[in-house]
C-alpha cells in the first residue's frame, strides 16, 4: 500500500512538471523580451520570470504562482541597479516596499528614497521618505491606504498633519494642521546668518548727597613738584671765529 502511495505522488509530480513549460518571448530584433515558465493548460505564469529591454538590460524579475505574483518583485534602473523592491502575496502587495534614488553613475550606491509597508495592496503603517543626504524628510502613518498622520520637514520649518475626530459628531473626522517654523534669521541677501544672543545689562544710577564725601582711589594726595626746565645750550662765536658753547 505504501509503495502504491509513493508511486501516485511521483505520478502527480511528473504530470505537474509536464504541464509547466519554459517560455520565451522575443523582440523583433531577436533579443529576449521575457523568460519564465507557463502552465500549458491555464497559460498562467509560474516560477521565476525576468523581463528585459531591447538592448538586453534587465528591467524586472519576480516569482509567480498560479499566475499571480508571489514573493519579491525587483525592478532595475538603466544602470542595472535595483531601483525598488516590493513584496507580494497571492498577487497583492503585502509586506515591505523599498525604493531608491537613481544614482548619478553606475559606480555609486543608490541613496534610499522610501521605506514603507503594504497590507492588502494598500499602504499600512509607517511610510518614511528620505532626502538624498540620508535624512528623513517626511514621516507618514497610513491605515488601510488612508493618511492619519503626516510630518514633513522643509527649509522653513516642520509641517504636522493628523486626523482628529469631531467632538460634535464622532463619526466624522478632520485633518488638523500645525506649522512650527525654524528660527533662522536671514540677511538682506537671503543667506542665513548665525544667531547672536544679546545679553542686556541693567544700568543702575546711584544718587549722592552734597554732604557725602567723595571717594578717591588715593586717600593721600601727593603734591606735584614743579618741573624745572633746563635751558638749552647756546652757541656763540668769539672774535677769532671760534664757536663755543655758553
Amino acid at each position: 500500500m505504501k509503495q502504491v502511495f509513493l508511486f501516485f505522488l511521483l505520478f502527480l509530480s511528473l504530470s505537474a512538471e509536464a504541464q509547466i513549460k519554459k517560455f520565451e518571448e522575443r523582440y523583433p530584433n531577436g533579443q529576449i523580451c521575457a523568460t519564465g515558465f507557463k502552465d500549458k493548460k491555464t497559460g498562467n505564469f509560474e516560477g521565476h520570470w525576468k523581463v528585459y529591454t531591447k538592448e538586453g538590460d534587465l528591467i524586472e524579475e519576480c516569482d509567480y504562482k498560479n499566475g499571480l505574483e508571489e514573493g519579491k518583485l525587483i525592478r532595475y534602473n538603466f544602470y542595472n541597479i535595483v531601483s525598488s523592491i516590493t513584496e507580494y502575496r497571492n498577487g497583492k502587495r503585502e509586506g515591505k516596499f523599498i525604493k531608491y534614488y537613481a544614482p548619478e553613475n553606475s559606480h555609486d550606491k543608490p541613496p534610499l528614497y522610501i521605506i514603507a509597508t503594504y497590507h492588502d495592496d494598500e499602504f499600512h503603517g509607517m511610510h518614511y521618505t528620505y532626502s538624498k543626504d540620508g535624512k528623513i524628510s517626511k514621516r507618514t502613518r497610513y491605515e488601510n491606504g488612508w493618511v492619519v498622520a503626516d510630518t514633513t520637514v522643509r527649509d522653513d520649518g516642520i509641517y504636522y498633519e493628523r486626523i482628529v475626530k469631531d467632538d460634535k459628531d464622532p463619526q466624522y473626522s478632520r485633518m488638523e494642521r500645525t506649522f512650527v517654523p525654524f528660527n533662522k534669521p536671514k540677511a538682506e541677501n537671503g543667506e542665513e546668518t548665525p544667531k547672536v544672543q544679546s545679553h542686556s545689562q541693567s544700568s543702575r544710577v546711584v544718587k549722592r548727597s552734597a554732604s557725602a564725601p567723595v571717594r578717591r582711589k588715593n586717600s593721600k594726595s601727593k603734591k606735584q613738584q614743579p618741573v624745572v626746565q633746563k635751558s638749552k645750550p647756546r652757541l656763540q662765536t668769539t672774535e677769532n671765529g671760534v664757536i663755543v658753547v655758553k
